[in-house]
């Protein structure tokens, strides 16, 4: 979600490519999701106010960030995120640890069990 650009929204659509298979992949698909109602929501009020297409869509990549620059802003992103998250957990009596891992294997479970395609 990091590498998102305005580009990749068209409509009510994203598409994009992944990027752990875009590189390894001769002629990678684009994936293509649609934009419910929550998502836009999202979109609305955590975007970048900048909509150039070239623009990131949330505010924490910049276009002057190099690779490297890239991975320790994600590195320190998901650690906050974790952080936070542990913090719901702890509040909510939650005994097992939620991180952003936890949190996107179970989304992938909720998807394989709903008959989503694998690449999904």
């Amino acid at each position: 979600m990091l590498n998102l650009k305005f580009k990749n929204i068209q409509g009510d659509f994203v598409h994009y490519d992944r990027a752990k298979t875009s590189n390894t992949i001769q002629n990678p698909k684009p994936i293509i999701i649609s934009l419910l109602p929550k998502a836009k929501e999202i979109l609305k009020r955590w975007c970048n106010s900048n909509h150039d297409e070239n623009s990131y869509v949330f505010p924490v990549y910049h276009k002057n960030h190099d690779e490297k620059r890239k991975q320790q802003i994600k590195h320190q992103f998901i650690k906050t995120i974790n952080k936070y998250m542990k913090l719901i957990g702890e509040e909510i009596g939650y005994d097992k640890p939620l991180t952003t891992y936890a949190a996107r294997h179970s989304f992938a479970t909720v998807l394989k069990r709903s008959g989503a395609t694998m690449e999904l």
